[in-house]
């Protein structure tokens, strides 16, 4: 659509309209462009965006109306909407494909490989603009660039609450969402058993179904010798493989929860040295908020708390909405093991703030009410 937001500025362009905003303005607008189509109540929109302050309802209304005239340049893409006797919500307007470019095989193909590469390097923003442009750019829409377009949307309630969208394309989506959402390790290795076993994960996640996240899970829910019998199966990929660093981390995070400081050493070594040949952004997050833990569980705190928070915010930078969330999460189950004292609880708070604002309670129920419908 070629709508991009400018937190610095306070300002939005699209195509070569910059349109300048307040600080409330943009953040009420960039909260009803994460959750684009769900309607919110006034209180709601006042608790996510003017939190800890004290407005009226009627503080929402004045920011629409004045929202709604400084955005009537581009009202052929975007639409603030009130639903009358309860709030607002936001509606995007995407206009059709343009001939001839559209049906271009050979661009098409190409624009494939481009947006794979931003996604293994870790190139998030650019990832999401090239998006936002794919009417203009060639890319035709498929079940692959559907899902790496999930990977960098804030909007995770209403891609779940998106009905049309087949069980099977979201599945493992899904698992990683009920995850981080219900804090419940082992019964999200019972979903994931089921939608294996039931065959509901699709073509394009089988080989990340069958590797990645099986580690993962099983690490979270301190199943350390099945976890590092899956660490040992994955031994024949390659470094060249972009699921290489995924596991190496893996295995670090093993080795920090069983306090092996040599293992954790020379791991940390070998990552070290793998990283500057691939700089692939997203794993170098989670190494270095990784290595904050290596360096509390050495008791040296306050150069560990800086670690992990320069992680948090790199893995933020990416541009991968899901992996930042992903990296805190981990991060918050790995301090309540290693400190559990006052930084655990800091981040603890944080994590709280960033579940209120994304809805994830929210959407921990929608993904339990599909998996009953489903499974």
């Amino acid at each position: 659509m070629g709508l991009v937001f400018n937190q610095k500025d306070y300002a939005i362009t699209y195509q070569d309209k910059e349109i300048q905003l307040l600080r409330r303005e943009y953040d009420l607008l960039s909260f009803l462009y994460q959750n684009e189509g769900h309607g919110f109540s006034r209180s709601e929109l006042l608790d996510a965006v003017w939190e800890n302050e004290f407005p009226v309802d009627r503080t929402v209304d004045d920011h629409i109306f004045r929202l709604r005239k400084k955005l009537n340049s581009v009202k052929e893409v975007i639409n603030i909407k009130t639903i009358r006797g309860y709030g607002y919500s936001l509606e995007i307007k995407k206009p059709a494909l343009r001939d001839p470019i559209a049906h271009n095989q050979k661009i098409n193909d190409l624009s494939q490989q481009l947006l794979s590469t931003y996604q293994l390097y870790g190139y998030g923003q650019a990832l999401k603009i090239f998006q936002q442009n794919n009417d203009d750019l060639g890319v035709l829409q498929s079940e692959e660039t559907q899902q790496l377009s999930w990977l960098t949307n804030p909007s995770l309630l209403s891609i779940v609450q998106d009905r049309s969208i087949p069980f099977k394309q979201k599945s493992l989506l899904y698992i990683h969402l009920y995850l981080i959402t219900s804090e419940n390790p082992k019964k999200t290795l019972k979903y994931f058993d089921q939608i294996k076993n039931q065959g509901y994960f699709s073509k394009v996640n089988k080989n990340e179904a069958a590797t990645l996240t099986p580690i993962f899970i099983n690490i979270m829910c301190n199943q350390y010798e099945k976890a590092t019998q899956l660490v040992d199966d994955a031994k024949v990929i390659p470094p060249t493989d972009g699921f290489y660093p995924s596991i190496q981390l893996f295995k670090l995070m093993l080795f920090i929860q069983l306090n092996d400081k040599t293992a954790i050493q020379t791991l940390s070594d070998q990552l070290e040295m793998y990283f500057k040949d691939f700089p692939f952004q997203r794993e170098m997050a989670l190494y270095q908020m990784l290595q904050g833990m290596i360096h509390i569980q050495n008791r040296e705190v306050m150069k560990g708390k800086e670690l992990v928070y320069l992680g948090l915010q790199a893995a933020k930078d990416t541009g991968f909405f899901l992996h930042y969330l992903n990296v805190f999460f981990i991060a918050v189950v790995l301090l309540k093991a290693i400190e559990g004292g006052f930084i655990y609880s800091q981040l603890q708070n944080e994590w709280g703030r960033l579940r209120k604002q994304y809805r994830l309670e929210l959407i921990k129920k929608e993904i339990e009410k599909q998996f009953k419908e489903v499974l």
